[in-house]
């Protein structure tokens, strides 16, 4: 059964709620937990599952996301047989208008061409560790058309199809809806027989601000943590060469996870810190998410805020928030970081 499954990754969604922090990258490129993007997780899961044929269909600020993925080198997808596909919109129209399944039927002769027999469909959200070899065994073992991929019941919108049965269901779509991929699969279509693989291990899915800011506390916890990252089956993710983290003598670091290349003279409290970041001694961040290059100059009270990259906090304000808040790209407290 190895290399008998080909992965697609839809990468169209968009949220309102995150619309700060996707204004001008992909929900797909969204930076999660100090050095990954969201599509590196259902990215590592498909090649640790031996996958080597993932295509991603894309929507909107194709940028970030073709600058992260690059070749696909990190992951092993600089093939000369199969790799890494992107599928971008060739429609320039409102989000509510192209939907993934109308971008892919622009691409079924991919699905055509392609030798694999089966096809895994994810979303770029769905933060979670899955062994698709393990999922496909189950799917041959019951012998039906769709396997659905649950959470205490409740659908990840992740599934394992036969590729014949996809190229069927796409062929076979009127688009006068604008459906997408996981529409046509709940039509009713007497073809289409599930059956549900129920995964227990942790599971986030980043599709709000307060999702977006729980996960990320969530996996602050060790229990969590090790659910989500297999020493085995490690999370790949775009290489950047940085030094290691400098703590000074009077810093004071609990419960937070730090990325490298960091500077942390101040108090850092149940926060994550991305590549790069600098806390200035008598700087306090606490329950907080700092994006990379961000800087938090001294005498700076942080309490649970989101600072996207770049950003200099000063101590002119200090932010002490009941709910999470984001401070953009571009805010304009400070002088951006010179990159």
């Amino acid at each position: 059964m190895k290399n008998n499954m080909l992965c697609i990754i839809d990468a169209t969604t968009y949220s309102e709620s995150l619309h700060d922090l996707t204004s001008y990258r992909s929900l797909a490129a969204l930076p999660f937990l100090g050095r990954y993007r969201l599509i590196d997780f259902p990215l590592s899961n498909a090649v640790n599952s031996n996958i080597t044929n993932v295509a991603i269909v894309t929507r909107y600020h194709h940028r970030a996301i073709l600058d992260h993925l690059g070749s696909g080198k990190s992951w092993d997808l600089d093939r000369k047989n199969d790799g890494l596909f992107l599928f971008p919109s060739e429609l320039y129209t409102d989000y509510d208008y192209t939907h993934s399944l109308r971008i892919l039927s622009n691409h079924v002769d991919y699905l055509k061409r392609s030798s694999q027999e089966y096809v895994v469909l994810t979303n770029c959200y769905t933060i979670c560790y899955l062994d698709y070899e393990k999922i496909l065994k189950f799917h041959l073992n019951h012998k039906q058309g769709v396997t659905s991929i649950v959470n205490k019941g409740n659908p990840l919108d992740i599934y394992l199809i036969r590729k014949d049965l996809l190229i069927e269901l796409i062929e076979g779509c009127s688009f006068t809806n604008g459906e997408s991929v996981y529409e046509i699969l709940y039509k009713g279509n007497a073809k289409v027989t599930f059956e549900e693989y129920e995964h227990s291990d942790f599971v986030a899915q980043i599709n709000s601000l307060d999702s977006y800011f729980e996960s990320s506390m969530q996996l602050l916890k060790p229990e969590n943590w090790k659910q989500l990252f297999k020493y085995a089956k490690p999370i790949f993710t775009k290489v950047k060469d940085e030094p290691p983290t400098f703590y000074g003598e009077n810093s004071s670091v609990s419960n937070s996870l730090i990325a490298n290349g960091c500077v942390i003279n101040g108090v850092v409290e149940n926060s994550i810190i991305f590549r790069g970041a600098v806390v200035e001694e008598g700087a306090i961040v606490r329950n907080s998410i700092i994006m990379q290059r961000g800087k938090v100059l001294n005498s700076s009270v942080l309490e649970k805020l989101i600072i996207d990259k770049d950003i200099i906090i000063s101590n002119e304000n200090n932010f002490d928030n009941e709910y999470p808040k984001i401070i953009p790209k571009g805010y304009k407290q400070g002088a951006m970081i010179n990159t």
